[in-house]
């Protein structure tokens, strides 16, 4: 599945889109610079979303070596976070956004290509 995160009509340019599907897994994606995201794997049926835009800026006091750690860990797994937005473009959405639960974001999809554009208030 895949679409277009908006808040108050402008693309959020940063985060992760997460779906529980109709099997009650949980299923991510990343949101482009653009707002699009794609999820791949979730079922047809109904789905609660979830939208997660932390600060791409903020930098937790950790210890460089603890640092170092979650480099290595991440290196080892194959993953990377994705690459910050440019300067100015990220701004925070409500953190309800953030629970599928909560949110109040939910979708009945039809197919493995269903679209859902998901629309913030």
């Amino acid at each position: 599945m895949s679409g277009k995160v908006t808040f108050k009509g402008r693309p959020l340019v940063y985060g992760t889109v997460t779906a529980i599907g109709s099997d009650h897994a949980t299923y991510y994606g990343t949101i482009q610079l653009d707002g699009t995201y794609s999820v791949s794997g979730v079922p047809v049926g109904p789905a609660k979303f979830a939208v997660f835009s932390a600060d791409p800026y903020f930098e937790p006091p950790v210890p460089a070596h603890v640092k170092a750690r979650i480099v290595e860990a991440r290196r080892a797994a194959g993953t990377t976070p994705p690459p910050p937005p440019p300067k100015g473009k990220w701004f925070r959405i409500p953190p309800k956004y953030a629970d599928p639960v909560a949110s109040g974001l939910a979708a009945d999809l039809e197919g493995p290509t269903a679209v859902f554009d998901i629309r913030l208030e």
